[in-house]
């Protein structure tokens, strides 16, 4: 059984399978929703990926509640958060995954948020367009005063932190996003400079290390910052392996 205080936080990070994995196996792990829902996804890498990281996310969960990961109960709030239902509902998660690469964060007694994206090639326009149609104007502002050789890694480092302090707060990145502000600047510490109302807790961001390519963000709820233990996946079937933070 995975220990977890309930002053700490662990992220695992995983790649998921490719194309020629075997379903058989991944089969095993999965509730008899999931596996419908995967059997009715026509394209076979798309199959495989959400076979991956449903496979994955119940695998990593199981250890923490010491059950067979088909026998988690799942839960989803009205806007779709995922939730572990009793008797582990005080073990709190959130997933995200892009590409092949899924990070699942895991904590006790407190809400949490994670994102994970891959960049994509943009002009300046394209990402000052986007950025104006989905963030507050004060963040759109602080894009324009960057250098345009900045614009695409600060559109995608402010998009990983809004969306890991939406998905803490268990909301909708459509309904929400133009409601309060982040820093922007990669090379600024991440941070809510003006929040939601109401707001009754205090939500920590933190930017993640993430692959080449990507960006990643988590929030946290709680005003002291909590110990991250960083894990990889992969590595742990053979023996723990701790990434840097």
């Amino acid at each position: 059984m995975v220990h977890l205080d309930d002053d700490e936080v662990h992220l695992w990070q995983a790649q998921l399978p490719l194309a020629e994995a075997d379903e058989t196996e991944l089969r095993q792990w999965l509730s008899a929703e999931e596996w419908q829902r995967a059997s009715s996804i026509p394209f076979v890498e798309q199959r495989q990926l959400y076979l991956g990281q449903r496979a994955t996310m119940r695998r990593i969960l199981a250890g923490y509640c010491a059950v067979e990961p088909s026998q988690l109960l799942l839960q989803r709030t009205e806007n779709g958060k995922p939730l572990l239902a009793e008797p582990h509902a005080a073990l709190q998660f959130n997933l995200s995954h892009s590409g092949r690469w899924f990070y699942l964060a895991v904590a006790r007694h407190r809400a949490l948020g994670v994102d994970l994206e891959r960049s994509r090639q943009r002009s300046a326009e394209q990402s000052l367009a986007l950025a104006c149609r989905f963030f507050h104007p004060d963040e759109c502002a602080a894009l324009r005063r960057l250098p345009s050789e900045q614009l695409n890694d600060a559109f995608l480092a402010c998009w990983v932190r809004k969306e890991a302090y939406i998905k803490c707060r268990g909301a909708t990145i459509a309904h929400h996003c133009h409601r309060f502000v982040v820093t922007v600047a990669p090379q600024q510490p991440p941070a809510v400079l003006l929040a939601p109302e109401p707001q009754t807790s205090t939500i920590q961001l933190l930017d993640l290390q993430a692959p080449e390519g990507y960006r990643a963000a988590l929030a946290i709820v709680g005003q002291q910052r909590v110990p991250l233990s960083c894990h990889s996946w992969r590595a742990l079937q053979s023996g723990s392996e701790r990434l840097p933070e």
